[in-house]
């Protein structure tokens, strides 16, 4: 009876799983308004091999590589040095980053990012890198506004 109680379990899980990925994420009118925002994307970069787990190329060397290859496909970026750690169950890995901000819409940045996240991948030897969405609300606020009397 276990044995069936479980597959039975199993089963509607996989039906509700079909149902749910069979409907689109996004009405159209959801999408237009996630084209009319910006928005922020962060992609995390470590710089240790993904064999060794230590950095084989200087920080600056790394920045020179990634610097290129935003390039090709943004506008403009902006580079922030990190430094994190993680546990991956074996051993603390701790290593230089960077993090690359871009302000784009959706659609242009979901590709971009991946676009840019593969070749670093490749490019560093990366075994992953974080991309991180969230919608923003910023303008740039130039030096004219700032003339003007309060």
């Amino acid at each position: 009876m276990k044995i069936f109680y479980v597959r039975i379990c199993v089963l509607l899980l996989l039906l509700s799983c079909s149902i749910s990925y069979s409907q689109p994420l996004l009405s159209e009118s959801e999408l237009q308004d996630k084209e009319a925002q910006i928005y922020k994307f962060a992609l995390y970069v470590g710089l240790n091999d993904k064999r060794s787990y230590s950095q084989i190329i200087s920080s600056k060397e790394a920045e020179e590589k990634v610097k290129k290859i935003c390039l090709e496909y943004a506008s403009g970026y902006t580079l922030i040095n990190s430094k994190g750690a993680y546990h991956d169950g074996k051993r603390l890995t701790e290593e230089n980053g960077f993090i690359l901000v871009f302000y784009v819409p959706f659609k242009k940045g979901k590709i971009m990012a991946e676009k840019i996240a593969k070749k670093l991948v490749l490019t560093l030897n990366q075994s992953s890198i974080l991309i991180e969405c969230h919608p923003a609300d910023c303008r740039f606020y130039t030096y004219e506004e700032a003339l003007r009397p309060d």
